[in-house]
């Protein structure tokens, strides 16, 4: 047999045994996930929640929800069926199964994410982003802080406490 001969023969038996096993390669779709997080109680925007898709490729693979409780994930998603998920430690984990048929923009609205247990030892990390106005409540877990700008301009930034390994009282 030829070299040529041989080459072939070898490329299409390989062909042949990824498309027969599944290992074809899936296109991906450059994709944006927007939303919103709030409080089931009180409808109060959570700053500070950790957002993040499973399937999401390329890109950022979390973001961080801002003072008005809205997030942007950015990436490649193969089509199928992929979840996300948001946490805080004061909020339950939260999970939402999506649908992604190759849209390149989906909004999955807004999430509500419900109380959890009240930690007993926690250690915060503050995070803090500058807002333009004094947001009328806040959720728990957020505070205000004055912060002159470098103009010696009163403004203010909303801080929320990131927790590290929360220590909550074991179920009775």
């Amino acid at each position: 047999m030829s070299r040529v001969h041989t080459r072939i023969v070898t490329t299409v038996v390989l062909v042949g045994w990824a498309a027969a096993s599944g290992l074809t390669a899936q296109p991906t779709v450059p994709t944006v996930v927007t939303g919103r997080v709030v409080d089931r109680a009180d409808s109060v925007p959570l700053a500070g929640v950790i957002v993040d898709l499973d399937s999401l490729q390329g890109g950022f693979p979390f973001a961080r929800t801002d003072s008005a409780g809205r997030f942007v994930l950015r990436g490649s998603l193969r089509p199928g069926a992929a979840t996300l998920s948001a946490h805080n430690g004061f909020y339950q984990p939260l999970r939402q199964r999506l649908d992604i048929s190759g849209a390149s923009a989906i909004d999955v609205g807004t999430l509500e994410m419900q109380r959890g247990p009240e930690p007993l030892e926690l250690m915060v990390m503050p995070w803090c982003e500058r807002v333009t106005r004094r947001p009328p409540r806040l959720a728990p877990g957020t505070w205000l802080e004055l912060a002159p700008d470098s103009a010696g301009r009163r403004t203010w930034s909303l801080c929320d406490g990131l927790l590290r390994e929360p220590r909550v009282p074991p179920a009775r």
